[in-house]
């Protein structure tokens, strides 16, 4: 490397000068094996990540077009029922009404007796979890022939569900161990070696973003696991059935 007069460090494009020396800083990660690929794929990754979440994470702020076209059939479905005669389209509308209002408010779309069933599930859990928890726990959430929730959770699921938490703590240990036990190679030179703990720290980021990647399959598992303490077993809403009508009978 050219060696320069100075005495001070100064920068010049990708040239570090300093203490009258200067260092190239993409030979150092020629030197090291870092290309340009290697550097970009993991930010790439972790920028998408952060972004991704951050748009599809705060409903408050984004509308999507499909928001949108629901809320104008609502208006459209509004206008129509002033008008219709018909009592049994009427009743059609009607439910359609109520399941765009319903999805509009919770992000679930689904028929009226599944809407009651997620209703009270949620008064019976709301301090705890939200709408958007149950909304994650639906595809593994199961009903019986009468429509109502059944304490019961597949074993593929379960297996599922293990499967990705195992890749998730898989990829945490090796970003621990990138960190913590992997030392520089005693044969690189004084200029590569300065690039090496950045080499480490990408490495590190690439695993961890693999980490959060892994984990988001085994949430909604996890979320309709955690559910089932709220889902009432079906005994005992015949009991509460029965009591009901006993009360009215008096």
């Amino acid at each position: 490397m050219k060696l320069l007069n100075a005495d001070t460090v100064s920068v010049n494009k990708h040239v570090i000068s300093f203490g009258g020396g200067s260092l190239d800083i993409l030979e150092v990660f020629k030197e090291a094996g870092i290309t340009g690929q290697l550097i970009l794929v993991p930010l790439l990754f972790y920028g998408a990540w952060i972004v991704g979440l951050r748009v599809f994470s705060d409903a408050t702020n984004w509308t999507t077009p499909f928001e949108t076209r629901r809320r104008n059939r609502v208006k459209l479905l509004d206008e129509r029922l002033s008008v219709e005669q018909d009592a049994d389209l009427k009743a059609v509308l009607e439910d359609q009404r109520k399941a765009l209002v319903f999805q509009e408010t919770t992000g679930i779309l689904t028929v009226a007796s599944r809407r009651h069933e997620f209703i009270q599930l949620q008064r019976r859990c709301g301090h705890r979890f939200g709408w958007t928890d149950i909304k994650k726990a639906i595809p593994h959430l199961q009903f019986n022939d009468q429509g109502r929730l059944r304490k019961h959770i597949s074993l593929f699921a379960r297996l599922f569900m293990g499967l990705f938490l195992a890749l998730t703590f898989l990829f945490i240990g090796l970003a621990l161990y990138v960190g913590l036990f992997i030392q520089a190679p005693t044969n690189l030179t004084p200029d590569a070696s300065l690039a090496y703990p950045l080499a480490q720290l990408l490495a590190q980021l690439f695993l961890l973003g693999l980490a959060m990647l892994a984990v988001q399959p085994a949430i909604p598992i996890i979320r309709a696991i955690q559910l089932q303490r709220w889902i009432l077993e079906e005994n005992v809403i015949a009991v509460a059935q029965t009591a009901g009508a006993l009360e009215e009978v008096t």
